[in-house]
């Protein structure tokens, strides 16, 4: 509305369409309202119809609002998606965000918004390629040239962690694709991915600094039920930089998922190597530095259902702060991957993995995210462990995993 654009636009009306059918979605899943959940799919239907009548149009396709639409069926899935399945309509979605992306060209990168709109896009696309083990789409990848930097200073360094991240997610769809087979090689990639990730680390200016506070017998009641792993949680300087922290974790945690399985075939292979010191004090800093990843994603994830702002606006029953209670539903949806990618660091049963699962439970059934507790299923189970097996003959990563293969069963 603020750009002007028509409210009785097709883009406009697929937004907010989009929109409702979000919001729907999740309160039945709350309140286990069938009705609401018929609203739902209605409102979703009227959104795919009005997307496709705004795709048809030249410049209702390029609109932000279309984009925006997009952007919200993807969410749509993820909230009523109980299967894994069911999952494959997510990635559809996230796939149609890219085509727009290059159908909405240079022009998109002319105002505040149209940028806003294409670095959370590629925030998405990147997710939904790590988790598929898939290519980033090259046509994304060309028009990054096009883009330019929002005035805030946290960007680039957004930027930065995004080009590793996509770095990332063709060395492993590379690994996948039996693109690269020699050990060397892998190691080598995956090294040279973990000293930009340490390069990062280094550049980061004070305004991305973080506090680490101890939990009072307060913090669950106002973070909706969400608790503090250990007693302890992080307050960030906002959510973007938060999140940012935990692409980095992630990616973290995923380099050395393929170093740690790399040197453990060198190790099966070469057993005297394993009495090396120097080779043992390299797998076990791998593994500390995956752990201290893991740890640390715990520890943010009160900041995303408002941590931060205890004791500034309280409701009347002194509980969560009113103003942000979209906040938290916003934070239900942004943490599903981070928990996952930690949970599947540990074994079943540990501390670490049960707060993982009990906060996922806690999405699903107070926030209304049906693929949380879907990811409950995995992790509870054992179905999603920390690292992956490659046998000599078999480049492929294999395994029981979740929405085409990052993480693999554990034995």
């Amino acid at each position: 509305m603020r750009l002007g654009a028509p409210r009785g636009s097709p883009s406009y009306q697929a937004m907010m369409a989009s929109m409702a059918a979000v919001g729907m979605a999740m309160l039945s899943n709350v309140r286990k309202s069938s009705t609401m959940k018929v609203t739902a799919a209605r409102e979703f239907g009227s959104a795919l119809t009005l997307v496709n009548t705004a795709l048809s149009d030249k410049v209702q396709a390029r609109s932000h609002f279309t984009l925006a639409a997009v952007l919200l069926l993807s969410i749509f899935e993820i909230v009523t998606s109980r299967r894994q399945e069911e999952l494959d309509a997510w990635t559809n979605h996230a796939y149609g965000a890219a085509a727009l992306l290059e159908l909405r060209e240079a022009e998109q990168f002319q105002d505040e918004l149209g940028l806003r709109l294409f670095y959370q896009t590629r925030f998405q696309i990147i997710i939904c390629c790590l988790q598929t083990v898939s290519y980033f789409p090259p046509s994304v990848t060309k028009l990054l040239k096009s883009a330019t930097f929002l005035p805030s200073g946290t960007f680039p360094y957004s930027e930065n962690i995004m080009d590793i991240n996509t770095k990332l997610t063709n060395l492993r769809a590379d690994i996948k694709r039996a693109k690269i087979t020699s050990d060397a090689e892998i190691l080598s990639a995956a090294y040279e991915i973990d000293a930009e990730l340490t390069m990062w680390l280094a550049s980061l200016p004070p305004n991305f600094a973080f506090i680490t506070a101890g939990a009072n017998s307060r913090l669950e009641k106002h973070c909706c039920g969400v608790f503090a792993y250990n007693n302890r949680y992080h307050i960030y300087p906002d959510l973007w930089i938060c999140s940012i922290w935990n692409h980095y974790r992630c990616a973290r945690i995923l380099v050395g998922e393929i170093i740690a399985s790399e040197l453990k075939r060198f190790r099966n292979r070469t057993p005297a190597v394993s009495l090396s010191k120097d080779f043992q004090i390299q797998e076990q800093s791998i593994y500390d530095r995956v752990r201290e990843c893991a740890t640390d994603i715990c520890y943010s994830i009160p900041y995303y259902f408002g941590a931060a702002d205890m004791g500034k606006v309280e409701g009347p029953s002194g509980d969560s702060s009113a103003h942000s209670i979209s906040g938290r539903y916003a934070g239900s949806l942004i943490v599903l991957w981070f928990l996952t990618m930690a949970g599947t660091t540990d074994e079943v049963g540990s501390p670490l993995r049960n707060y993982t699962i009990d906060v996922l439970r806690i999405i699903g059934n107070e926030f209304g995210v049906g693929q949380a507790l879907m990811l409950v299923g995995g992790l509870d189970n054992g179905s999603f462990y920390f690292g992956y097996e490659r046998d000599d003959g078999d480049s492929e990563i294999f395994g029981q995993d979740f929405n085409g293969g990052i993480l693999t069963s554990g034995s």
